[in-house]
C-alpha cells in the first residue's frame, strides 16, 4: 500500500524534544502492540508528520523534525 488521501495508516514511532541545545528527550513511543492508527488526508496528525508519510510504501522508515517556534 502507498499512503495518500484516504488510506488507513498505522505507524510505529517515537517522539523526542531537546531544548536549549540540550540532548533530545524521549517523549512519546508506540510498539507493535499499540500503533497510531488514522485516516491520511483529514488533518487529524500534524501537517508535517502528514507531508513526511505522503507517498511512503508498507515497511518505509523515515526521520523528520519540526522546529520550533518562538
Amino acid at each position: 500500500m502507498i499512503v495518500s488521501e484516504d488510506k488507513a495508516v498505522v505507524v510505529n514511532y517515537y517522539l523526542t524534544a531537546s531544548k536549549n541545545n540540550q540532548p533530545e528527550e524521549l517523549i512519546e513511543e508506540t510498539s507493535k502492540e499499540h500503533p497510531f492508527a488514522f485516516l491520511f488526508g483529514y488533518g487529524n496528525v500534524l501537517p508535517d508528520f502528514e507531508a513526511a508519510l505522503n507517498g511512503k510504501k508498507t515497511g518505509d522508515k523515515f526521520d523528520f523534525h519540526i522546529g520550533a517556534k518562538n
